[in-house]
């Protein structure tokens, strides 16, 4: 079969806000690219459309899929860029009455029947992991069978009734190809301005799954996690050195150093096989330990990311964000002693939030006081405990905020989703100016980034964000 896959277009001016466009990312759908691989072994025909960086409008978009002549559409969904998911689909389905059309993502696996209530015009949703369940469905709608016992499909059938079947979960991701890069425009890409120190940049995930239950977190690899083994991820970084020229890695797993003997392995078959190159990627101040942390930046460590979340303790304890923030601070006073880079994620705004909690999340980021902060609004992801809370305690809150607009960067929003009770979106979005303005304007962060700088481009990207902010504290703020 021929098959397009299509990462739905966004404006490239609508994709970030404020200062984030200056700083913004532009990174590879390797979700995409990883079934695209797996079709593709198993003998079908595909093409993958980043529409956010070919930016198609919807002619141009049909013309070059109309060229390909496929018999299905597959397309991504984000609950926050649901919109531009939906639009796509009722605009290719009235030009390709007898294309397919299908829909995976996390809005689409978290919220299925709903999606398929509003839009006519998807045919079939594939929920969760979608390799393998995208494969059988195609096998079973070549035979012309009947597709009740797909597994991780989602539809209405004939009678209108609707189809809802749990997705597969896939134990052994080795099984896997490597993600087909060679269809997406890998030279297009590149990490957030702030997220990198030399280019190209390039991403991959070792492992999936998340054993945590965040109460915020939309997440399609849930429960245990699954990893590729050392010599796997050997192969594909060496495919990504020598055919992506890669200078950096970013690790992009949920929970890359989850298994700190599995890491120290990796490590170890890098450096046996001359591999010596820089890579960050994201972690949990919970899993560190002074040992492990030794043993990754002798292994080209340069910097890692912790979701801290909130300096209120009331709030990490309702949103099961169990970390401590004494350790938090250990681990990043740590990390700085022996010259690891460290970002740290924040949220203002959710359900349980006060006046006095956020005052405790501003002074949380500059106790901790990494290199990098990003204070994100917070947003209720469908079928998230989160928002199953606010369903309940907030009866006006518009539980189909993604029907009707898209809020594509939650980390510096025009016009918020949700706003706790007692802070309006007006005071919300001054304390997230102030958060920022209060963080990355004291004399102690500028000077010590100055001092830190090796060149001139580290000096421009050390400074852009304060300076960036500018504009955005001022509209804010007065």
């Amino acid at each position: 079969m021929r098959i397009v896959l299509i990462n739905p277009y966004i404006k490239s001016g609508k994709l970030f806000h404020g200062f984030m466009k200056k700083i913004g990312s532009s990174l590879p759908p390797l979700g995409l690219a990883y079934i695209a691989a797996y079709l593709e072994q198993n003998n079908h025909e595909v093409i993958i459309i980043d529409n956010r960086i070919e930016q198609l409008d919807l002619k141009s978009l049909y013309y070059k899929i109309e060229k390909f002549d496929p018999q299905i559409i597959g397309i991504t969904s984000i609950s926050t860029q649901l919109l531009y998911t939906i639009i796509t689909a009722k605009f290719l389905k009235k030009k390709l009455q007898n294309v397919k059309i299908v829909v995976g993502g996390p809005h689409a696996s978290s919220a299925p029947i709903e999606l398929l209530d509003y839009c006519k015009e998807i045919d079939y949703i594939i929920k969760g992991e979608g390799e393998i369940g995208f494969l059988k469905f195609i096998k079973n709608l070549n035979k012309g069978e009947n597709l009740k016992n797909t597994p991780g499909i989602a539809y209405k059938n004939n009678h209108g009734n609707y189809i809802n079947n749990e997705p597969i979960v896939i134990e052994d991701i080795g099984i896997l190809p490597f993600p087909a890069r060679h269809l997406l425009p890998m030279k297009e890409y590149r990490p957030s301005l702030v997220n990198y120190n030399t280019l190209p940049s390039r991403s991959l995930i070792t492992s999936r799954g998340c054993p945590y239950n965040c109460s915020f977190c939309s997440k399609i690899y849930t429960g245990k996690v699954r990893f590729n083994n050392e010599q796997k991820i050997l192969e594909e970084i060496s495919i990504l050195i020598d055919q992506y020229k890669a200078k950096e890695l970013i690790y992009w797993d949920d929970c890359f150093t989850f298994n700190k003997n599995r890491s120290i392995k990796l490590f170890k078959v890098l450096k046996s096989n001359n591999i010596d190159i820089p890579w960050m990627s994201m972690a949990r101040i919970d899993q560190m330990s002074k040992s492990f942390l030794i043993e990754a930046k002798k292994n080209n460590c340069w910097r890692l990311g912790f979701g801290i979340e909130s300096g209120d303790p009331q709030i990490l304890k309702k949103t099961n964000k169990f970390i401590d923030l004494n350790q938090a601070y250990k681990v990043i006073k740590f990390c700085k002693k022996i010259g690891i880079s460290t970002r740290i994620f924040l949220m203002l705004g959710t359900p349980y939030e006060s006046r006095d909690s956020i005052q405790r999340t501003i002074q949380i980021a500059k106790k901790l006081n990494p290199e990098i902060v990003q204070f994100s609004y917070f947003v209720p992801f469908p079928m998230t405990k989160d928002y199953e809370y606010i369903l309940k305690n907030y009866p006006t809150f518009d539980s189909q905020y993604y029907f009707k607009d898209v809020y594509p960067d939650y980390h510096n929003l025009d016009k918020l989703v949700f706003t706790p009770e007692y802070i309006s979106e007006k005071d919300l979005k001054k304390f997230h100016a102030l958060a920022y303005f209060n963080y990355y304007f004291r004399f102690k962060y500028i000077i010590g980034r100055i001092k830190n700088n090796r060149t001139l481009l580290d000096l421009y990207k050390n400074l852009s964000i304060p300076f960036n902010l500018l504009n955005d504290f001022v509209k804010k703020i007065f």
